[in-house]
This record gives C-alpha cells, structure tokens and sequence, in this order.
C-alpha cells in the first residue's frame, strides 16, 4: 500500500541521513526495480540526496565510469552487481563507501528519525538518470529537478491513462528514465499501482506472478 512505502521509504531516509551527511549529495543505486529500489530512491528524494540508478546489468567498466562522474557519496548494490562493484572498486584509488541491500536490511531495522528538512525547493536537483546513449555516442548523466519528478504525472496521465484501480508493469531496466517515470513516480502520482518483480524469475513464475497479478498497463521499454 501506499502506507508500507511511506514507512518503508521513512526508514530509508533515516538511513541515508545517517549516511549520506549532505544535501545534494548522490547515492549510486545498482540494482533493478523493486519495493528497495523505490522506497530507497523516495526516501532519498524526500531529504534531499540525489539518487543515481543505474540497474544492476553493467558491466565492471561502465559502473566505474558512472562512480568517476557522479562520485556519489554511498553505493547501494543487490547481490547482482556487487561483483561489478568489486571490480569497478579496483579500478578505482578511492572508491566510495559500498553497502549492500542485505546489509541494509538490517540497518534499516535500527534507525533513528532523520533531522534535516524535507521541503526541498522544485528547482532544486532531485535526480540523476543516465541517457541511452544514441545520439551522443555514449550514455550521459542529466540532471532533473524536483519539478521534474512532479511532471511525471502528466504522462501517466495523458499517455498511460493510469488512475486508481489500475496496475502498471514496467520492464525497463532499472538505470532507465522509463523505468522511474513511467514505471513508478507517474503511475503512482495518479493513485494507480505498480508491480515490481524482485529478483529473477524463471518465466513459468513470472508468468503466474502476472496471472495472480494481471496488470491493466504495461510499458515495454524501445530499448
């Protein structure tokens, strides 16, 4: 429910406050869409950290490149990539500091209340998403504003015709722009829910994931 994420997403912005000392500040955050996914990049956004997904499918040379560029505070890894942020770690002198969602979890159990402000201005940056790549001959970080994050409601409006009672599936990586605004913040900025798939599943439970859960939406990423 809504209620779980506001909780949830609570907790990890305790975390991250404990973490992450400053405003704009960013946190790397590799691994693909899940309920840790979202509450981790909402709770960042609600104390002002930049969150920076990127999925957890790069390769050694690409997620080091992205630490080189954005050079994030923390690192959030799944048991996926963690082996790509090994080897990205060694490539670089001075990596930033790596936590895992397992170990998150139970940090996420002793956390206090976080004590910096929540209202953040809407030209204020909110996020940073990687683009594809195609025209520039190689992915870029872009910077988006709070405004942007509230902007994700006019797609999901007009595009989507997403609503309460829908549900909407999204199987764009986690490092795409799809995959936050048309896959999360959107859909949920009109009162429609999302269905995340954690983990890999193999396609006959995939397949009854959806039968129990049919979604009334999907969104296909072009990629």
């Amino acid at each position: 429910t809504f209620a779980d994420i506001a909780r949830e997403s609570t907790r990890w912005a305790r975390l991250l406050h404990e973490r992450v000392p400053e405003p704009g500040a960013r946190v790397v955050i590799a691994r693909e869409p899940g309920t840790a996914w979202a509450a981790a990049i909402v709770g960042a956004l609600r104390i002002g950290v930049l969150p920076v997904p990127v999925g957890s499918a790069l390769s050694t040379t690409d997620l080091a490149l992205r630490i080189v560029e954005v050079d994030p505070a923390l690192v959030l890894v799944d048991l996926r990539s963690a082996a790509a942020m090994e080897g990205a770690t060694r490539r670089l002198r001075e990596g930033p500091p790596v936590l895992t969602l397992e170990e998150a979890s139970w940090e996420l159990l002793r956390v206090g209340e976080p004590t910096r402000r929540t209202d953040v201005p809407v030209d204020e940056p909110a996020v940073i998403l990687y683009t594809a790549g195609r025209s520039s001959g190689r992915p870029r970080p872009v910077v988006h504003s709070h405004a942007a994050t509230y902007a994700a409601y006019v797609p999901a409006q007009e595009w989507l015709d997403a609503g309460p009672g829908d549900l909407v599936w999204c199987t764009a990586d986690g490092g795409s722009s799809t995959a936050l605004w048309t896959g999360l913040l959107g859909p949920w900025s009109t009162g429609a829910a999302v269905l995340h798939i954690d983990g890999g599943l193999e396609p006959g439970e995939r397949a009854e994931l959806l039968a129990r859960f049919p979604p009334t939406i999907a969104v296909q990423s072009p990629a």
